[in-house]
């Protein structure tokens, strides 16, 4: 995208009117009905909370450059069914096994390709009507399978080694260092990052190999001592860290997935559940105000969907080409008064993963509420009790009609 020569105080200043949108779309999403959420594809839905939270941030280290659904169903069962088995696991070599089991290199049309196998003796509707069956087997292929079997096999072996195989007993101690509820919510999302994704490094099939040949020692040590290395320094200096954590520049680009995972955790139909379990039995408060406040400290996560070309022409007044999640960032930080009367932050913007697809990808412009000669009025059929139109044409969003004098899209249709 060519950049604009415009001065710097004009530039990224978000519409008042996308502004409005995106808050109605906001709070529409995170209210919709259950239906409108997608839980994980777990192996055994019976395991506990924590289990459950786990398994969902294993699978967001490979949520890259890949149709959700593929990851959610596919991905979901496969990791989850490898946490069942590395429960089950009192040693590195164990663990090792659990790995050999699970993983293999092929030859596919004279090439060599990873993947990742599950058993067939679980399966749910979900799978019967999405997998296709290979020798009785279940494979899964992330875009980045290299590197993500490695970082999923090293925070697994540092949990086991050193927090009893407990992701919650590693977050606590990650946060004891202070009672401030804020702080110690961030030093949660910090510890993820440490744990799964700071310095990761890009690996080959010669190294799954080395995996696939391993006994009792832990593979990749190099990359497991930088892990520990990076949480022992924050254990000695916690804020000084955390104010690393809050200029970084990967702020924008390398913690998307990160931010993901912190919003379903404070937000998403199910995985808030799960969350507030775990930290209620880990005996560690943290209430609403320090959630909130830490919905509007994460960034927009992703890229590809809400830097689509016709979304941002909508939202931002003049644009530089820079990512959408540092626009949106220091339009907040320079009008922080005017998006908060909107109970809008910058993570809110993600609807687009949901909005660009449908609507943008589509040319649906003329339905669009963004669009100031938009024909919308012509969807809303103003049933209470119904579901809304608007809500599931934009987004695919099952939110029930509250009638046109309460609806959250009033002033703009």
């Amino acid at each position: 995208m060519k950049k604009d020569k415009t001065n710097v105080k004009d530039i990224g200043k978000t519409k008042d009117k996308a502004k409005i949108f995106v808050s109605a779309l906001n709070n529409i999403r995170w209210n919709s009905t259950k239906d409108s959420y997608s839980e994980l594809n777990l192996y055994d839905t019976n395991v506990s909370a924590e289990d459950k939270i786990l398994a969902h941030w294993i699978t967001y280290i490979s949520d890259r450059g890949m149709p959700f659904e593929n990851i959610w169903i596919f991905g979901g069962y496969v990791y989850s069914q490898i946490i069942f088995d590395w429960h089950k696991c009192k040693s590195i070599s164990e663990i090792n096994k659990v790995f050999n089991e699970h993983i293999n290199i092929q030859v596919e049309k004279g090439k060599e390709k990873g993947k990742i196998f599950g058993r067939y003796d679980n399966l749910n509707k979900r799978i019967n009507n999405e997998l296709e069956m290979n020798n009785s087997k279940i494979d899964f292929t992330s875009r980045f399978y290299t590197t993500d079997i490695v970082y999923i096999y090293l925070t697994l072996c540092y949990l086991t080694e050193n927090h009893n195989s407990s992701l919650f007993n590693y977050l606590k101690e990650m946060s004891k260092w202070t009672d401030d509820a804020f702080l110690k919510l961030k030093s949660i999302a910090y510890g993820l990052y440490l744990l799964s994704y700071k310095d990761n490094s890009p690996h080959t099939l010669d190294d799954i190999n080395k995996l696939k040949k391993s006994g009792k020692k832990i593979v990749f040590s190099a990359e497991y001592k930088k892990i520990k290395d990076n949480i022992n320094e924050f254990k000695c200096n916690p804020e000084a860290q955390l104010n690393q954590f809050d200029n970084s520049k990967d702020r924008f680009g390398n913690m998307k997935r990160l931010w993901c995972c912190i919003r379903d955790y404070l937000k998403a139909y199910y995985y808030k559940d799960y969350f507030n379990e775990c930290l209620k039995a880990n005996n560690m408060s943290i209430g609403q105000e320090a959630k909130n406040k830490m919905l509007k400290y994460i960034e927009l996560p992703g890229d590809v969907w809400n830097n689509n070309n016709k979304f941002r022409k909508c939202i931002i007044e003049i644009d530089n080409g820079d990512r959408l999640s540092q626009l949106l960032r220091n339009d907040y930080k320079n009008n922080k008064n005017e998006w908060e009367e909107k109970s809008l932050y910058p993570e809110c913007f993600d609807v687009s993963f949901d909005l660009a697809m449908k609507m943008c990808d589509n040319n649906k412009c003329k339905y669009c509420l963004m669009s100031d000669d938009n024909c919308a009025i012509k969807l809303c059929l103003n049933k209470e009790g119904g579901l809304c139109p608007l809500a599931m044409i934009y987004c695919g969003y099952e939110y029930k009609c509250i009638g046109r004098d309460s609806c959250v899209f009033k002033c703009l249709v």
